[in-house]
């Protein structure tokens, strides 16, 4: 489960939300990671086994402190399936899908368009 994943849904919210301010996304490394959707973003705090992970979160909810916990399960497709709770707040379901591969760092993030660079040479 570590590395990047792209948040594809998130099933009580408009389709638009997740992508508002960077495309949605979250991170899980050894000891932690961090995500964005929406306005919202969060610093982990974590493990996971190979399957699963529970974990605490803090972060910004439009520029407000925010925090809570949430979770993530591996799926029989290759998914995962996870939810974010804020403390005292909304419970928000997530369909994460597509681990987002090194190519982000050059600019190209599968499932998303993106248009080919003409080389040097003009071909």
């Amino acid at each position: 489960m570590m590395g990047r994943w792209r948040i594809v849904e998130m099933p009580n919210y408009d389709a638009d939300y997740p992508d508002m301010m960077e495309p949605a996304y979250i991170l899980f490394e050894e000891t932690g990671g961090e995500f964005a959707f929406g306005c919202v973003t969060g610093s982990i705090y974590g493990s996971s086994d190979s399957g699963a992970v529970e974990f605490t979160w803090d972060g910004n909810d439009e520029m407000d402190e925010a925090s809570g916990d949430g979770w993530a399960a591996l799926q029989d497709n290759g998914s995962l399936e996870g939810q974010i709770r804020f403390h005292r707040g909304d419970e928000i379901d997530l369909i994460i899908d597509q681990r987002m591969s090194v190519v982000v760092a050059f600019g190209v993030m599968p499932g998303l368009p993106h248009r080919r660079r003409a080389s040097a040479g003009g071909g």
